[in-house]
């Protein structure tokens, strides 16, 4: 933006910066760039920091400030449409606010993010403000209707559905003329899942723990994920209870005693309402280990909470939605208060214990005491190596393999009913509320009776968002 206001100021316009390039050069190619961003990031998948704690601040005023202030109608355009997506894709995925499903770069619990939001929507009796940036405060920008109805009309959900995005995070190596680097990869094996039900919703982010990439100047293999999609991974339930002021969660937390923040800490799976996490174990100086990472445990916030421990599980219900936890590889342990289970036995050099977790409300089980006689009803069978579980009316089959950091290269994708996790789908956004496939311009969103097409490749202002119906 900087250098274009000063491209048409006859004083700088011919100044050439540090590279040698002038203003007006560095203008235009700056044009050029930020024409196609915002396109990319929608064929591909929007964020890698998905509902990040702490940058979210920063980058979303930013694509305001695009949007509102650049001179080019391509970008404001573009931008308004990104910003348009990103808001209802945001809302499906929340609960009154907060955003669930898998996050990187993020913590359980309340995000400073929310009162950002609340400047938009203002909710009654919500704090609204921002930290770092006036930006959404000062903006002029609308929350498009699709997102105000998921906010205040969709939810809760009238019946259970899953949503699957595809997220960046992946890394792939470029070469250069005179040496290679690395860059996010558009296609990234990265899919952020959820299933919401009328009472809660559960999701995290199918991975493959094992994926490396081999440094082109140490030869060194490492995580295939980058270290902002790796680090502080985040998952869990959000119960849905409007009549509550409280909004209870269960999800893991990474114990941290030290060193920068957690990477790579555990990998998890999910389809529909269960979902079976591992931590990973150190392994030296390669990112195919988890560093900065002690045990994995399991926070369960609200006070309206009832916990029931009954066949090695722990039970937990708000009186409408109910969870089930089990550690898998040995037996666990409370704090004090009884809010953090964490393993018995741990080594943080070794331990690679696993976690199951299987979610249902009152819709699908009647009672919570009904909902625990299933669960304990379910197919269970746990080896060193291998999770095998058969649930629910359907006989769901989940079968996970153990990821060794000291193998990655033999690891192999959890199985869903006999067929592989799919992490490269052929579509980028899929659920009831935004569909899109993977590289393609259009997004169709839909909210209630009105369904909207969002279209990237729209030159400028005078393109408008195609209705559909």
């Amino acid at each position: 933006l900087i250098t274009v206001l000063l491209k048409d100021d006859p004083a700088y316009r011919d100044r050439k910066l540090a590279d040698g390039h002038t203003v007006s050069e560095h203008a235009a190619a700056h044009t050029t760039f930020f024409r196609e961003w915002p396109r990319s990031r929608a064929r591909a998948g929007l964020w890698t920091e998905v509902g990040s704690n702490t940058y979210q601040k920063y980058s979303w005023p930013a694509l305001f400030n695009l949007h509102e202030l650049a001179p080019d109608p391509v970008i404001r355009k573009r931008f308004g449409l990104l910003l348009d997506l990103a808001f209802i894709e945001e809302e499906q995925i929340s609960v009154r606010g907060r955003r669930g499903g898998g996050r990187s770069r993020a913590y359980p619990g309340a995000n400073a993010f929310e009162s950002y939001k609340n400047l938009l929507y203002a909710p009654e009796g919500q704090v609204a403000g921002s930290s770092h940036s006036r930006v959404i405060e000062t903006s002029r920008y609308q929350l498009p209707p699709e997102a105000i109805f998921l906010r205040k009309l969709a939810f809760p959900a009238a019946a259970p559905f899953t949503m699957s995005n595809r997220v960046f995070g992946e890394m792939e190596t470029v070469k250069g003329e005179d040496e290679a680097g690395q860059r996010l990869a558009a296609d990234s094996a990265l899919v952020n899942y959820a299933y919401r039900t009328p009472h809660y919703l559960l999701g995290s982010t199918l991975q493959n723990p094992g994926l490396a990439l081999r440094d082109p100047q140490t030869g060194v293999s490492s995580s295939k994920y980058a270290g902002i999609s790796r680090q502080n991974r985040a998952c869990g339930m959000l119960f849905d209870d409007p009549a509550s002021e409280e909004i209870c969660a269960v999800y893991p937390v990474i114990d941290h005693k030290g060193g920068g923040r957690p990477q790579h800490s555990f990998w998890s799976v999910q389809h529909e309402n269960v979902l079976i996490l591992q931590r990973i174990a150190p392994l030296g100086r390669s990112t195919l280990g988890s560093y900065h990472s002690d045990a994995i445990g399991m926070g369960f916030e609200g006070k309206a909470l009832k916990k029931v421990e009954e066949g090695g599980w722990i039970f937990a219900s708000n009186g409408k939605a109910f969870v089930g936890v089990k550690f898998l590889d040995g037996a666990h342990q409370w704090d004090e208060k009884r809010v953090l289970a964490t393993p018995a036995n741990f080594s943080r050099a070794t331990d690679t214990s696993r976690v199951l977790l299987h979610a249902g409300d009152i819709s699908c089980h009647g009672s919570f005491e009904a909902f625990r006689k299933d669960v304990l009803a379910s197919r269970l069978n746990v080896t060193p190596e291998k999770v095998d579980y058969r649930f629910g009316p359907a006989a769901s089959h989940l079968e996970v393999s153990l990821y060794d950091a000291k193998a990655a290269d033999r690891f192999s994708l959890p199985l869903i009913n006999g067929s592989p996790v799919d992490l490269r789908p052929p579509f980028a956004y899929r659920s009831p509320y935004v569909n899109g496939r993977f590289g393609a311009d259009q997004v169709v969103v839909t909210a209630g009776p009105v369904t909207r097409l969002l279209d990237f490749s729209a030159q400028g202002e005078e393109a408008h968002e195609e209705p559909v119906r």
